[in-house]
């Protein structure tokens, strides 16, 4: 790229995306975490997900879809991402120590671009933004609480990025996602009639969510680039979902099957980064991300056979994360990468619950990527630990022998997870 001569307009704009970038980065007493998946592409997760404002493969499309316009010709990304999560409880005082049942879970994703002309470029983007599983067994502590649950998000995000100046890219688009949630767990049947066997309820349902999408890109020479990219929240109502429940006779006017409605709120975000470039064979970029959590203040079950409402207060918090990708070019068709991430918790302690036994978070990744003149392969592995051991102190503590429900499953919850992340890309 041509070394320009910067205009006090291009000044402006980088001092502003540069200030928007301090604020994220000033201490702040927000989390993040929750259900987000941020590994989208192969290149992408060995950095860290540091990748705003380099963003220049077709996953630009979920990270920063004003990236797109670096692509020179028709470009398509395919690939996925494999996650190996494990938790592990042990109770405070009594009850029995217990594992997540082991999981894998494999989320493909799909990205294409077009040019239309020098200055306008179009993309499509398929995957996966959200997602939340919890599988626990069904004689554990927290039975009463959860046994399994759901979130699996599938998002279609078109976009189109236009180009004004050889400095400025901006892009915007729409988002349209598929949302479908269950969830099972035991119901205390005894609390009614002493010494009945326990119950469960399975509910599901399926949603849609609409939101929209806005970016920019500023390149104010060679060595920096600077990116900015927000989606907006987007609210999936569940208006047939279907109860089930499994209960002796005695209880099956009580608790019978019939529709539920409920509803879930994907949050918004705003991710920033800041790429340098100290010689032809390296990019290091440091990102900030804040994430609404605060958005979804509780899950709240409707049932239409006369049941009270099943509500979980949640209280979350809005969230950040941080991260910073470095790569090398070892040669003219390799690349290696490396990166580090710092997740924050939006769950306050006094509402950690067994569902997503949430905990601040690190992560480090590497990987590598190989290029021809039209193929591309991008690979890489991360690695998450929870930053200290979480403690649910979720309900009052019992000595009793029969703790109260919501007592059940008080102790400590560790996790980490493995995430592999492969791309092939084509350039037409």
């Amino acid at each position: 790229m041509r070394a320009q001569k910067l205009t006090a307009w291009q000044l402006l704009s980088g001092v502003l995306a540069l200030g928007a970038l301090g604020v994220l980065m000033s201490p702040t007493q927000l989390r993040a975490t929750g259900f987000a998946v941020t590994a989208q592409g192969g290149s992408a997760m060995a950095l860290s997900s540091a990748f705003t404002a380099r963003a220049d493969d077709p996953s630009a499309i979920y990270y920063n879809p004003a990236g797109i316009s670096q692509q020179h010709a028709t470009a398509v990304l395919v690939g996925t991402t494999i996650i190996r999560p494990h938790t592990d409880y042990q109770p405070a005082s009594i009850g029995t120590a217990a594992e997540e049942r082991e999981r894998y879970y494999v989320l493909p994703h799909f990205y294409a671009t077009q040019r239309l002309s020098p200055r306008v470029t179009v993309g499509l983007g398929v995957f996966s933004p959200f997602g939340l599983s919890t599988k626990w067994p069904e004689d554990w502590d927290g039975r009463f609480q959860v046994i399994d649950a759901t979130i699996r998000v599938v998002t279609f995000n078109p976009v189109v990025a236009w180009q004004p100046s050889q400095w400025l890219t901006v892009a915007g688009g729409l988002h349209y996602s598929e949302v479908k949630l269950s969830e099972r767990r035991a119901i205390n049947l005894a609390v009614q009639v002493p010494g009945a066997p326990e119950g469960t309820v399975s509910v599901e349902g399926d949603a849609q969510a609409l939101g929209y999408s806005g970016a920019a890109l500023v390149t104010p020479s060679p060595q920096w680039q600077i990116g900015v990219s927000y989606r907006s929240r987007a609210n999936a109502e569940v208006n047939d979902g279907q109860a089930d429940f499994t209960v002796p006779a005695l209880f099956a006017g009580t608790f019978s099957d019939g529709p539920i409605r409920t509803e879930v709120t994907l949050p918004p975000s705003l991710r920033t980064g800041l790429v340098f470039r100290p010689g032809a064979a390296w990019n290091i970029e440091l990102d900030a991300t804040w994430t609404g959590w605060s958005t979804i203040d509780q899950l709240a079950i409707q049932f239409a056979n006369g049941l009270q409402p099943d509500v979980t207060t949640l209280g979350w918090r809005d969230s950040m994360t941080y991260s910073l990708g470095v790569e090398y070019h070892l040669s003219g068709s390799v690349s290696l990468r490396g990166g580090y991430l710092y997740d924050l918790t939006p769950i306050p302690d006094d509402r950690a619950n067994p569902l997503i036994p949430d905990a601040d978070r690190q992560g480090v990744s590497f990987g590598f990527g190989l290029t021809s003149s039209r193929w591309v392969l991008d690979a890489g592995y991360q690695f998450l630990w929870f930053e200290r051991e979480k403690e649910n102190d979720f309900g009052s503590r019992s000595n009793s022998s029969v703790p109260p429900i919501d007592a059940r499953a008080n102790g400590l919850y560790r996790s980490n997870a493995h995430v592999v992340g492969v791309s092939l890309g084509y350039g037409f």
